[in-house]
């Protein structure tokens, strides 16, 4: 049992030998560092082989992710997330001459009177943004030079095509993010039917004429919710607004609606479980016209000879427009 273990302790430390010899011989190796064919001296490079995918040029914040973690999925701006991009998180920026400027520091990526950075990093940054910005600091359409130089970056091309997105925000720290101060909840409008309105024999879809003050609060399209007393409810959407509408795909309405001066239509298609009680005198909430949405395209030219109706030569700048209320399915 002696020379046995004896034999395999020598083997072990042959074997270490060994390695440590192979280890040692392998350390001399002199491994050029330009091509073995080169005839000049070359300066050694990194060269990165990125793919050029269509899907790098579409938002950079999906809204479908987790990105902090926690297991909940962002589905909005979330103000505890760092946003990266071209604006800096903890600045806030004033938007002058078409370009947004910064101009102080924030430790909380909160602003008052002006845009967060944060914000607008989840709002406008495009994936190919946040690779430019990672590799060479952006996309710059002006490049200042010496002391006084103004370096201006420029995101993405964004075609009108799914790579054109909007954002929508109904948070209630909105005033601290944005210059703008929105509703976050509607406010009760009261809507009068000319006849009484029995939910639960109300067969669905159907279409409600309200009389209501002021119209100007509702417009085309908007996704409204009509409360009884009781508490019971119909959804729909507006179709016609004081006296005139637009076409809609609805077994109710083939043609353009129409409505009388003070009234609006509302195409309904949901109401409450089990809901019950005939009403004339209707709470009308349109959650349209609440937060805003952030519109990111570039524009281009239906016609003419400026090249800017091509995507390929289409030099219009990226446009971010700002809309009071939810136009998320822009």
């Amino acid at each position: 049992m002696k020379r046995i273990h004896h034999f395999l302790g020598w083997l072990s430390q042959a074997a270490f030998l060994l390695i440590m010899s192979s280890a040692s011989g392998a350390a001399v190796l002199s491994i050029p560092d330009q091509p073995l064919i080169s005839t000049s001296s070359v300066t050694p490079l990194v060269l990165l082989d990125i793919s050029k995918d269509q899907q790098l040029y579409k938002k950079a914040y999906n809204d479908y992710s987790d990105l902090d973690g926690d297991g909940q999925l962002d589905t909005t701006y979330k103000n505890s997330i760092d946003y990266y991009g071209y604006f800096d998180s903890y600045k806030c920026y004033n938007y002058t001459s078409g370009v947004f400027v910064p101009s102080t520091v924030t430790s909380t990526k909160y602003c008052s009177g002006n845009w967060s950075g944060n914000f607008l990093n989840w709002v406008t940054m495009t994936r190919i943004d946040e690779v430019r910005k990672l590799l060479y600091g952006g996309k710059r359409s002006t490049d200042g030079t010496g002391a006084s130089g103004t370096t201006v970056l420029q995101r993405s091309y964004l075609p009108t095509d799914a790579h054109s997105w909007a954002k929508y925000y109904n948070g209630s720290d909105i005033s601290q993010l944005t210059p703008f101060t929105v509703s976050t909840s509607p406010t009760a409008v009261t809507g009068t039917s000319s006849s009484s309105i029995n939910l639960a024999t109300l067969s669905l879809p159907a279409t409600v004429t309200l009389t209501v003050s002021p119209t100007t609060s509702f417009a085309y399209g908007d996704q409204v919710v009509l409360q009884g007393s009781s508490g019971n409810y119909l959804v729909g959407a507006v179709s016609c607004v004081n006296g005139s509408g637009i076409s809609m795909y609805n077994s109710l309405v083939s043609s353009a609606d129409s409505c009388g001066t003070g009234k609006i239509n509302v195409v309904v298609e949901s109401k409450s479980t089990g809901a019950t009680g005939s009403y004339t005198s209707w709470s009308v909430y349109d959650w349209t016209q609440t937060g805003m949405t952030f519109c990111n395209t570039t524009l281009g030219d239906f016609s003419g000879s400026s090249g800017n109706q091509y995507s390929q030569t289409n030099t219009n700048p990226p446009l971010m427009r700002v809309a009071k209320g939810n136009f998320a399915l822009w």
